[in-house]
């Protein structure tokens, strides 16, 4: 054996209140050579006792050491640091020319090392003076003592200071933030339990401003006499009602009403009709509602019609035209026969989605039996139109129906066919 390691200490390990188990990694000849010091919360010493069951110890022997078990958990606030301390002594004997056990000798000898270390272990936590120096007296030790003891109590002063300063630079600083919400915090957006800042309120007292003042709202005897002011609305926007009855709309800020250009538009009496802007006018005349721009003009009339000229005929009223056109007329209006036969088959409902009615005639042949076209407004209550028959030849009794029948828009049809239909033969519609 050997001592291959100048380790004699372990811990100090701190306490929770449930750890009862502590590790050290150095060799021990003896349970009692481990000596267990247990510092207090108030930083009293004092050593718990192994021969009073305060604690026990394994590994007793092995190289890599083992653990102190503590017999009641360490305290949250304790330390405890295990040292090795042995004996100061040599208790074995060599007699001459006795019998020579190797074990016996590297024993002691590794005894004498974990002396050697035990009072090293000590004399590092020691005061001790250069060669050649005056050792120092009692007197300078307690003194120097005293100044320790004022300098730990200076430095947790100071601790206690610079804590103070911090947490009070933390409030002042969320007080400079909360003072700068209160000040400045948007329009309609809470500083805290409800209550909004200085800004909220001056933009609302501006609109009040705007409103009543600026706006020049005066009324006597009931009698609107001034022109009124409504905004700024979204982007700055304003539009002005005038006294007699005119509208004014505004584009940019609340200037430059009474000059027509791109950022201004106008509604109002121009003494014979109402009219929109300087360039164009809406006109209400009898039956006619016509609007005007740049010689262009459409009429919408009380019958339903409209009528558009020049540009607007050319940019708007042509696409408008021919749907008003596709969608004027009744059956056959811009419809044609088409052979659909391929993709129609008897006893499958169809369903007119064209938006106008359109003409089925389907062909089917039957012997012994019968095919019949039927039309159906819910897919459900079916009425079957009257059908045209003929005979192929009175011996085998072959028919061939021609059913033919209108399907109104958005209504369901199909074709019938009982035991012996034979198939469909052809399937025109008119859409």
């Amino acid at each position: 054996m050997t001592v291959s390691s100048e380790v004699s200490v372990a811990g100090p390990f701190y306490g929770n209140g449930t750890t009862t188990t502590f590790p050290y990694s150095f060799k021990i000849l003896d349970a009692k050579h481990i000596r267990a010091v247990l510092i207090s919360a108030s930083g009293d010493v004092s050593d718990l006792s192994l021969d009073n069951g305060d604690y026990n110890v394994t590994g007793v022997g092995s190289e890599t050491g083992g653990d102190v078990i503590k017999t009641t958990p360490l305290l949250a606030g304790q330390t405890l640091t295990l040292v090795r301390r042995l004996p100061l002594t040599q208790e074995t004997s060599l007699e001459n020319q006795g019998a020579y056990y190797p074990e016996v000798v590297e024993r002691r000898l590794d005894q004498m090392v974990m002396q050697i270390q035990s009072v090293k272990e000590t004399t590092e936590r020691s005061l001790t003076v250069e060669p050649g120096q005056e050792k120092p007296s009692m007197t300078q030790i307690a003194a120097a003592q005293g100044y320790s003891q004022a300098a730990k109590t200076s430095r947790d002063e100071a601790a206690g200071l610079a804590s103070a300063a911090a947490g009070s630079a933390s409030n002042a600083s969320g007080y400079a933030v909360l003072a700068s919400r209160w000040a400045s915090e948007a329009e309609n957006v809470p500083v805290a339990g409800g209550l909004f800042s200085a800004f909220h309120w001056y933009r609302k007292a501006y609109a009040v401003y705007q409103t009543v003042t600026q706006g020049f709202l005066e009324k006597v005897g009931g009698i609107l006499t001034g022109d009124v002011l409504f905004g700024p609305g979204t982007g700055g926007k304003y539009s002005k009602l005038q006294a007699n009855g005119d509208v004014q709309l505004n584009r940019g800020d609340n200037t430059g009403f009474a000059t027509w250009n791109v950022n201004n538009a106008y509604f109002g009496w121009d003494g014979t009709r109402y009219v929109f802007g300087p360039a164009g006018s809406v006109a209400l005349t009898g039956p006619e509602l016509r609007m005007d721009y740049d010689g262009a003009n459409a009429s919408y009339y009380a019958t339903g019609d409209i009528r558009f000229g020049s540009y607007m005929a050319t940019e708007f009223g042509v696409g408008l035209s021919a749907a008003l056109r596709a969608a004027k007329g009744g059956l056959g209006v811009g419809q044609i026969w088409q052979d659909v036969m391929s993709a129609r088959s008897a006893g499958t409902i169809y369903q007119n989605t064209s938006g106008k009615p359109i003409m089925v005639a389907p062909q089917g042949w039957a012997r012994y039996s019968f095919c019949e076209g039927q039309v159906s407004a819910d897919n459900s209550n079916w009425i079957t139109p009257p059908r045209p028959e003929k005979i192929v030849n009175s011996d085998t009794t072959y028919y061939f129906a021609y059913p033919m029948f209108v399907v109104p828009p958005g209504h369901y049809y199909r074709l019938t066919q009982g035991s012996s239909f034979l198939g469909t033969q052809a399937w025109l519609e008119l859409r």
